[in-house]
């Protein structure tokens, strides 16, 4: 990790997001030490979709041009945008957007080691 941190503080990154899982309370207080504080509870949900639609929303494969959409929505709900993320998932292949009433309502992004490819949805 250390490397890691050296290798962002090289390249003149602004700063390092880590995501850890709540229940590793030893990794947690490796990575306090390392100066990393935390922040917010983030929800890790796995699991095969219901396969329900809504009225009105469409869930497609985000693109290139729906970065700045995503950055809003972000941006309105955080307070701040993740657009390298979301640029980041586009290409990988496992962002996806909500579309509803003309407009771009949400996203997801799936960065992880157990981020799936989208299988190319009938009709698109």
């Amino acid at each position: 990790m250390q490397a890691a941190l050296d290798r962002a503080t090289e390249r003149g990154v602004p700063g390092v997001r880590l995501l850890q899982a709540a229940y590793q309370g030893r990794s947690l207080a490796l990575y306090t030490t390392l100066g990393f504080q935390p922040r917010e509870a983030i929800a890790c949900m796995q699991g095969r979709p219901i396969g329900l639609s809504l009225t009105g929303y469409r869930v497609r494969r985000a693109l290139e041009k729906d970065v700045e959409a995503c950055n809003r929505v972000c941006t309105f709900v955080h307070g701040h945008h993740r657009g390298g993320e979301v640029f980041d998932a586009i290409k990988q292949g496992t962002a996806s957007v909500v579309e509803h009433e003309g407009r771009i309502s949400g996203y997801a992004t799936d960065l992880a080691f157990f981020g799936m490819q989208w299988a190319r949805p009938t009709g698109s």
